[in-house]
């Protein structure tokens, strides 16, 4: 079955406990020992469907998901030879994953969000309650659907020069042959476009929030990956110490320190660009409405945005590279 985690209450990261350092102390011998006692129990099984990874059953669950992280593409490669027209089973560190073939793409799509939820399947995969992943990602959706992709035309022209400059800027003089890792050539271009497009230059040419639009995905997975390795009872605790989950909180920092200055200064100001922050604004309705929220949201925003996007040309420059005729 897929992983899915329940919890009664959100913990954000801005609610904080105050721990003396002996009882911290004592959490992480507690988590340690449940670990080690966890890791001696009946390893987990999935039914019903085809597992990728397990090498003829001579790989555990536990070992193919580590194994998973560095031969991803050989694992989906056996799932699909194995099953291509069924669903098959794909261990992760963040939780086993049913891959589903493509033909019920367009039922999926139709479906109903009790039946198949968007949001709720990123709040199960990032563990939403710590990293915020999923929750409250309510208002940013019907807004690019509605009043962005509405506006489109009126906002790709100056898009289009971000990008031309954007261009300048990341790409090296290439006089002759040069090496360049271009998915993260193209995860900085596709970044200053995404953030031209939420906050007008403010947020495009900030070096500080294009490092957080990009990296906040990453993080976020990592958090959850980590947080997933410890038992729930003690992830309220934990969150609170783990590394990972002090990154994903430097990114919310960030996110305030950059995007709640630009809406103050509209207000004040009375200023109404024509740019993704501005619909937000204009669509949040009660609690929702305040910087604070806009903040929260643009970082959910570049969740969704950035990596996705810029792995599209990265693959189309690589495949026009291997087909060159």
């Amino acid at each position: 079955m897929i992983e899915a985690q329940h919890t009664a209450s959100l913990v954000l990261p801005s609610q904080l406990l105050v721990l003396s350092g002996p009882t911290l102390l004592l959490l992480c011998c507690l988590s340690f020992l449940t670990n080690y006692l966890f890791d001696q129990s009946k390893p987990r099984k999935l039914h019903d469907h085809y597992v990728a990874g397990l090498n003829n059953g001579r790989r555990t669950l536990a070992e193919a998901s580590k194994h998973m992280v560095s031969n991803c593409a050989e694992m989906m490669l056996e799932g699909y030879e194995k099953s291509p027209t069924k669903f098959f089973w794909l261990p992760t560190p963040g939780g086993d994953r049913l891959n589903i073939p493509t033909k019920y793409i367009e039922e999926l799509k139709n479906a109903p969000d009790d039946q198949a939820n968007f949001s709720d399947s990123f709040l199960e995969m990032f563990l939403g309650q710590y990293t915020t992943i999923g929750f409250k990602w309510h208002l940013h959706p019907n807004v690019v659907k509605k009043d962005l992709n509405a506006a489109l035309t009126k906002i790709m022209p100056a898009v289009e020069e971000e990008l031309e400059c954007a261009f300048d800027a990341v790409m090296p003089p290439c006089d002759d042959w040069t090496p360049l890792k271009m998915p993260d050539n193209f995860n900085q271009l596709i970044s200053r476009a995404s953030n031209y497009m939420l906050g007008g230059t403010a947020l495009s040419r900030n070096e500080e929030w294009t490092k957080t639009s990009i990296d906040f995905t990453t993080d976020t997975y990592l958090a959850a990956v980590r947080l997933k390795q410890i038992p729930a009872i003690f992830r309220p605790f934990a969150q609170h110490i783990i590394p990972e989950m002090r990154n994903v909180r430097k990114h919310q920092d960030v996110a305030r320190r950059v995007t709640i200055p630009v809406i103050e200064s509209r207000l004040r100001e009375g200023e109404r660009p024509l740019d993704l922050l501005q619909m937000l604004w204009d669509a949040a309705k009660g609690p929702d409405k305040t910087p604070d929220f806009m903040a929260y949201t643009a970082l959910a925003i570049s969740f969704a945005a950035i990596r996705t996007s810029s792995s599209v040309p990265a693959h189309v420059l690589y495949d026009l590279c291997a087909h060159s005729s």
